[in-house]
């Protein structure tokens, strides 16, 4: 993971590029298997820690909102949970 400081209009930019490649549905796929890709890594990382020999059975809270971030986010959390993690999500319409 990086620490990269993105600009909206960059971000704008590159996905009116992904959209003109590819349906809205493929972008959202893509973009929700990178961030469940993501947070698998952090879950692995978090029960690498244990605590009196126990894993630390860490959790995802999934905040989405009405937007399509909001789908992506609801798309990752599906992913993760069937991948067998412990998941909350929230939607805001």
């Amino acid at each position: 993971m990086t620490d990269t400081l993105h600009f909206v209009s960059g971000i704008r930019a590159l996905e009116a590029a992904m959209f003109r490649r590819a349906p809205s549905r493929e972008v959202m796929r893509r973009a929700a298997a990178e961030v469940a890709r993501v947070a698998a890594v952090m879950l692995a990382r978090a029960d690498e820690n244990e605590k009196g020999g126990k894993k630390t059975g860490a959790r995802v809270l999934a905040v989405a909102g009405p937007g399509n971030n909001g789908g992506d986010a609801l798309l990752a959390a599906a992913m993760l949970r069937a991948a067998r993690n412990s998941v909350l999500s929230v939607h805001r319409d």
